[in-house]
């Protein structure tokens, strides 16, 4: 019974495929593939300049030998062939890498350098007889190189960071806080500091914790080439101030007093901050000289003193009643 069920519904099934696919259409279709694998098989045979990639490699570096840049590089070689050598050369390999012996191509204790004719011979090396090499990418190498000549620089922030609306970047910090840069002495002289790759951190009210990475110099090897940065937001408070006002330049014999005696300094802080700054971290100066011996009206008032947690402080009002005492 089984058996005969099993039987109908494949006889079902071979119609309905029979339906679709004619004879007339198989026919067609396999005459469709095979042109198409004569058309392939003929480019293939045809003669096209295509570019492939050769990885290259410097090997057996001495233990106190730092690559500046890195020990690997990348060859661009525009090479003429039949299309399934290229073939080969895309998906097979046979042009895997070029390894480059560290002492064979030393240069003065500062680089290892790899001339055009070398390279040209090292690519044929790799490449079967039957292809020409039209062009080498780039035509010389060089991997800059020292016996650990360093220094210590600090990390600094590169980019745009700007927390949310109220809130400022109280603190930037990173781990490590400085790292060390491997370079030849001159160019070590001019660098003072290491950025990080360029930021754009935007709208943000909590911690944020993630690794970057360390901008690139030609040259120049940085250890380690990426640090942990850590931001601190902190809300905006608007906060103030009474300050006493001190008179300064009075001449010998004579008091300047002001009214009132003290005026309020305006000023937003972080909220964090707001309890580390008190009065005495302000100075209001009220100055004789303003006063024109006692012809002018107002004396004027100024803000010389306030500190950095301190934002965009200022006065209350700029000119006081005064009186001066002989």
């Amino acid at each position: 019974m089984i058996i005969r069920q099993l039987s109908h519904i494949y006889v079902s099934v071979r119609d309905f495929l029979l339906g679709i696919f004619n004879r007339e259409f198989l026919i067609f279709l396999f005459f469709l593939v095979l042109s198409a694998v004569y058309w392939f098989m003929s480019v293939l045979n045809d003669t096209m300049e295509r570019e492939i990639t050769i990885p290259v490699q410097m090997v057996n570096i001495p233990r106190n030998a730092i690559m500046l840049n890195s020990e690997t590089a990348e060859l661009r070689v525009m090479v003429r062939d039949k299309g399934y050598t290229i073939a080969a050369y895309k998906y097979g390999d046979r042009a895997a890498s070029i390894k480059l012996p560290f002492a064979t191509h030393a240069v003065n204790n500062e680089k290892c350098v790899v001339s055009s004719s070398d390279l040209q011979k090292l690519v044929s090396t790799q490449l079967y007889a039957s292809t020409k090499v039209v062009s080498i990418k780039p035509q010389t190498l060089e991997f800059p190189f020292n016996y650990g000549l360093n220094k210590r620089v600090p990390v600094k922030l590169a980019g745009k960071v700007r927390p949310a609306e109220s809130y400022y970047l109280a603190r930037v910090k990173f781990n490590p806080e400085s790292v060390y840069v491997y370079a030849s002495s001159k160019t070590l002289d001019s660098i003072q500091y290491v950025s990080t790759n360029k930021l754009n951190i935007n709208n943000f009210t909590d911690t944020i914790q993630r690794k970057v990475a360390l901008q690139k110099m030609k040259k120049v090897k940085t250890v380690p080439a990426e640090v942990t940065m850590t931001l601190y937001p902190d809300i905006m408070i608007e906060a103030v101030a009474n300050v006493p006002v001190t008179a300064i330049n009075v001449p010998e014999g004579c008091v300047l007093r002001t009214f009132p005696p003290q005026v309020k300094v305006h000023y937003v802080v972080g909220a964090k901050q707001y309890n580390t700054i008190d009065v005495s971290n302000f100075t209001v100066v009220a100055d004789y000289s303003s006063t024109a011996g006692g012809e002018q009206k107002k004396c004027q008032l100024r803000l010389i003193k306030s500190p950095r947690s301190a934002r965009n402080p200022y006065l209350s009002t700029t000119q006081v009643d005064y009186l001066i005492e002989q």
